[in-house]
């Protein structure tokens, strides 16, 4: 089945009602201004944004929630109401319920976050410990923030803050290890994300924030791949959004190293043609064909379940299926990481 309709979004944006310095107002003026259209708020452990829900203008705007416990976070998406804080301590407690809702549930910063201590010292916290947990849909692959805040240190904060995208080297290599590692047994969606709070520098003082909305609104964003345009309806449109986000059928993308036009990654086999996210079993005997393409030129490297196995610099790559794996596309410009694909699983 082909799905011709790609929209961007931007997720994991918290507001006023956790940590954040804006109101879902802001977020939602800010998201139309920068040309998205969906953002999704996560505060942390609650859906009072959810009343706000709807469309402003072209833009999409979604509430989930970010569960925040002491560790195991996780995105709680399309859950029908709040995750109780008795269920937050053990993580397949709230996956089981947040499915139970309807929910998928998206493993945030799985190998920590990097804080600075009241002594300027940089400490890892809120790791991903439960791997043992069964039924999340994915994890995040890339967060800017996470991404950003890795190489910094106090002797090079000022200049971090003044220029931050120098300070983005792409997806860390054990999460991407894991999420390999995940894919060979079972599917495992990866998402961009964000992680902005738009915080005040000054407290109570808009003017001057530290990674505004409107600036990270124009980094990574997830584009997700629909069989039908949107409706401009809530719900009809959520749905398709999370059913991508749930299948993998979406792709990661730093915007500011260029818009991905034209990106595709895709598996032929015969007539057939499979999108991002798929599973194949069925493909013994006829000829399988991995197609990726894009219209700028750039650094195509190919992955089979955690290998590099073929690297081109051009606009498109082709490659006979010969070996079962999990396939999925890292694409570099100019030597920066731009474009992350899921993965296509092809298996015995």
């Amino acid at each position: 089945m082909r799905f011709p309709y790609e929209y961007s979004g931007c997720i994991h944006v918290h507001s006023r009602y956790s940590d954040g310095s804006g109101s879902i107002k802001t977020i939602a003026e800010a998201a139309i201004d920068r040309g998205l259209d969906f953002v999704i708020v996560t505060d942390h452990d609650t859906l009072k944004g959810k009343k706000f829900e709807g469309y402003y203008g072209s833009c999409l705007l979604l509430v989930g929630e970010e569960i925040s416990p002491l560790r195991n976070h996780a995105l709680a998406l399309n859950a029908k109401s709040h995750i109780p804080h008795h269920f937050r301590e053990r993580a397949q407690g709230y996956i089981d319920l947040a499915r139970a809702q309807g929910g998928i549930v998206f493993i945030t910063h799985p190998f920590g976050e990097s804080r600075f201590n009241l002594l300027f010292h940089k400490v890892r916290i809120h790791r991903w410990e439960d791997w043992e947990a069964e039924g999340f849909s994915g994890m995040e692959i890339w967060s800017y923030m996470i991404d950003w805040i890795r190489d910094v240190h106090i002797r090079n904060l000022a200049s971090a803050i003044r220029d931050p995208d120098a300070f983005v080297k792409g997806p860390g290599r054990e999460t991407l290890r894991q999420w390999d590692l995940i894919g060979r047994r079972r599917r495992c969606s990866g998402l961009g994300s964000l992680d902005v709070h738009a915080k005040n520098l000054i407290p109570f003082v808009p003017l001057i924030q530290v990674f505004p909305y409107r600036e990270m609104f124009d980094t990574i964003r997830t584009h997700v791949l629909l069989k039908e345009e949107f409706r401009r309806e809530k719900e009809s449109d959520a749905a398709l959004i999370y059913d991508a986000l749930k299948e993998g059928r979406c792709f990661i993308a730093n915007h500011r190293i260029g818009k991905p036009a034209g990106f595709k990654f895709y598996l032929e086999a015969g007539s057939d043609s499979f999108p991002m996210g798929s599973e194949i079993t069925s493909i013994s005997g006829r000829k399988a064909d991995l197609v990726v393409g894009m219209y700028d030129e750039a650094t195509i490297r190919l992955m089979r379940s955690g290998d590099l196995i073929e690297l081109v610099k051009g606009k498109e790559l082709h490659h006979c299926v010969q070996t079962p794996g999990v396939y999925r596309v890292e694409v570099f410009k100019e030597g920066k990481p731009w474009i992350f694909s899921n993965p296509i699983y092809v298996r015995e």
